[in-house]
């Protein structure tokens, strides 16, 4: 009677702390599947870690339940006729792979929001850097606007214009690899608020970026014109000139200004706020016009040389309006074939991850000769997709091919990457589709 006392107990013990512990690893695995992927915003994916955190305590402090329940069960066993054996021993495996399970997607989701939190971080510190760099940038244009009287206090103001948009100059490679980053991110998040969060920021930055560039654009077109109305002509026009003659080669029709989607647009966006500049450096180029001929009108000596400055002002003007507009249409004709073979691409790419899913993941093949001739027809008509997705891989490695032998240098090692990595796949799945038919002798035969 003691005996059997001592085992109804034990089954109760275990059978409530069995079904506690089912309870609560239902609720784990809940919470793992309810879990919002990994945020690309510093702030968010913070919060989730510390969340992650607080769950993954949680979890460990059941280590303990599972040892006692693998204990008590044991312990059980003894009690126990040879039918109840099993089962004791069955539960305890299907709860043991449960929890194993759980702190494996534990892991794995600490990983990921780890993964996440630094491509968030270096965007978001590279993203702050510059900003701040920009707002100190335009405090300062914003009070040097007093111009000098004085020809050569000009000339030292323009200067000193002059190291500035050096140093502007230099945080555009900065100010392109940030864009690149956060562009990068937004394809990647599969959350809308971090796409909406992304949008802000890079918004945000190229709004910054462009008033900068007008400002500073502003500042050179009123300092330029300052020295022409104090009587400094040649210098004015000089400067026009000169800066003229080192746009030029960018413009040229032998830059390249093809590539993968996220270049083409930062060039796009590059050439923009150039035209801008351009725009509104039409002023200045109408004043020394109108300045040249008050000169020659009013002067006794011989005024040829002004025609001569003039007439090369023109024409390097032209040059420079008409190699903008040619640049804008190469510009154009780079985002589409950019925009075609990246939908190319990863239109071929979605079918063969569902290919390479379908094939390793088929399940036993049916005994029923109608489900197995259905399955024949249903491989047949894969070869023949196969095949089809064959020419839409010649075809895109073939765009590929095509922007790599006109591209930027900065896109050739994003472009062969993809070439790559499409052929790896298509490789990939015709592997499996080989391994499926040899493991499959009645679709082999037929």
């Amino acid at each position: 009677k003691t005996k059997l006392e001592e085992a109804l107990n034990l089954a109760m013990e275990f059978h409530n702390s069995l079904q506690d512990f089912i309870n609560w690893l239902t609720q784990a695995e809940q919470t793992l599947t309810a879990a919002s992927r990994p945020s690309l915003i510093l702030d968010t994916v913070l919060f989730q870690i510390d969340e992650h955190k607080v769950f993954a305590t949680e979890v460990n402090s059941h280590r303990d339940q599972i040892i006692e329940l693998d204990k008590t069960g044991t312990h059980l066993k003894y009690f126990s006729q040879k039918q109840d054996v099993v089962l004791i021993k069955n539960l305890l495996i299907s709860v043991q792979s449960r929890w194993e399970k759980v702190v494996q997607r534990l892991v794995e989701r600490g990983r990921a929001l780890d993964d996440a939190r630094k491509r968030a971080k270096q965007f978001h510190e590279a993203w702050h850097k510059l900003m701040e760099w920009l707002e100190e940038s335009e405090k300062s244009l914003d009070s040097d606007l007093e111009i000098a009287n004085d020809p050569d206090k000009i000339k030292m103001q323009l200067a000193q214009h002059k190291e500035f948009q050096k140093s502007l100059g230099a945080k555009h490679s900065v100010y392109d690899t940030t864009n690149r980053t956060g562009r990068s991110l937004k394809e990647k998040t599969t959350l809308a608020d971090d796409n909406l969060k992304l949008d802000d920021m890079l918004s945000e930055l190229r709004d910054k970026w462009d008033t900068i560039c007008g400002k500073s654009v502003e500042r050179q077109n009123k300092l330029e014109e300052a020295l022409l109305f104090s009587g400094q002509f040649t210098d004015a026009l000089q400067a026009l000139i000169d800066w003229l003659y080192k746009i030029e080669p960018q413009l040229a029709e032998d830059q390249p200004v093809h590539g993968d989607i996220d270049l083409v647009m930062n060039l796009i966006d590059n050439h923009k706020v150039f035209q801008k500049e351009l725009g509104k450096r039409t002023s200045s180029v109408q004043a020394l016009k109108r300045s040249a001929r008050e000169l020659i009108e009013g002067s006794r000596d011989d005024s040829s040389w002004v025609k001569v400055q003039m007439q090369e002002l023109s024409t390097r003007w032209e040059t420079v309006c008409a190699l903008s507009v040619s640049k804008q249409t190469r510009l154009e004709q780079a985002l589409r074939q950019a925009e075609e073979f990246h939908s190319v691409v990863h239109v071929l790419l979605e079918w063969l991850a569902e290919a390479e899913q379908a094939l390793r993941f088929h399940g036993v093949l049916p005994d029923d000769e109608e489900a197995l001739r259905t399955l024949i027809d249903q491989h047949r008509e894969f070869m023949k997709k196969l095949e089809e997705k064959k020419a839409e891989l010649n075809k895109a490695t073939g765009m590929g091919e095509a922007i790599l032998a006109i591209c930027h240098p900065d896109s050739i090692t994003t472009i062969k990457h993809w070439i790559t990595i499409i052929r790896a796949r298509f490789e990939e799945v015709s592997i499996c589709q080989a391994i499926f038919i040899c493991n499959s002798p009645s679709l082999e035969h037929s």
